[in-house]
């Protein structure tokens, strides 16, 4: 919102919207406002136009779920916490966001993927003896390093099966979905949200290939031994 040089505030008794300048302005000089932090999906449907093909408060939504052949699907999500339990429902629908810029000069992963999305990631990827390191999960701590590669595998699915709304040609749809019945005349617009939709999901699924070869964080847990075993290096 650095551009912003106004706040508006609405006026009850006037019944009336104002905006007001944050400093003195000459005659005929520009006053910015601001819309508030909107996906470009956002502001195609409420506004109709987008800021071009990144927008730092983008997202995209994936469907992340058991494995309808997991014998222990049941005991899964009788172990997730009551809120993440959705009865008669088999997935999720999770967003992934971009990340907000660290401090400059220090690098961080482009895009969030919350501890929420992780943990169902994690619980859906766990078998074996992973189960004996369950109390990890709800701790927002990789289980194992198999743990680790096969949610990301999950995730990537999950993303490949989200491009494919962004694949559609001319006024299709976008993973967020929006179709080209919701603007009218707004084929080039949704093109190009389509296109930020990419952005995000290629980032997303580049950084889950990353983890997948990068090292995680050695915590407490780990070292203590309730975590990684010896056979089971901790990257």
């Amino acid at each position: 919102f650095s551009s912003c040089t106004s706040s508006v505030t609405f006026d009850e008794e006037a019944r009336e919207f104002r905006v007001m300048a944050r400093e003195a302005t000459d005659d005929g000089f520009e006053v910015f406002i601001t819309y508030g932090p909107k996906s470009n999906a956002d502001l195609l449907v409420c506004y109709g136009f987008v800021l071009g093909e990144h927008n730092a408060y983008d997202d995209v939504h994936i469907r992340v779920g058991f494995d309808p052949s997991d014998a222990l699907a049941l005991q899964k999500r009788m172990m997730l916490p009551r809120g993440l339990t959705l009865l008669g429902e088999e997935s999720w629908e999770l967003a992934i966001h971009w990340r907000e810029e660290g401090e400059e000069g220090v690098e961080v992963e482009r895009v969030e993927f919350s501890d929420e999305m992780m943990m169902i990631l994690r619980l859906c990827a766990c078998e074996g003896e992973d189960f004996m390191k369950m109390p990890l999960l709800f701790q927002n701590m990789a289980i194992s390093v198999a743990n680790e590669c096969k949610a990301m595998d999950l995730l990537i699915l999950a993303v490949k099966q989200a491009l494919k709304w962004t694949e559609v040609e001319g006024a299709g749809g976008s993973s967020n979905g929006t179709t080209g019945e919701s603007v009218e005349g707004g084929g080039e617009k949704l093109r190009c949200l389509q296109r930020s939709d990419r952005l995000l999901l290629e980032a997303a699924m580049a950084q889950a290939e990353g983890r997948k070869t990068s090292p995680l964080p050695i915590t407490a847990a780990h070292v203590e031994g309730q975590g990684f075993d010896d056979d089971n290096e901790v990257w």
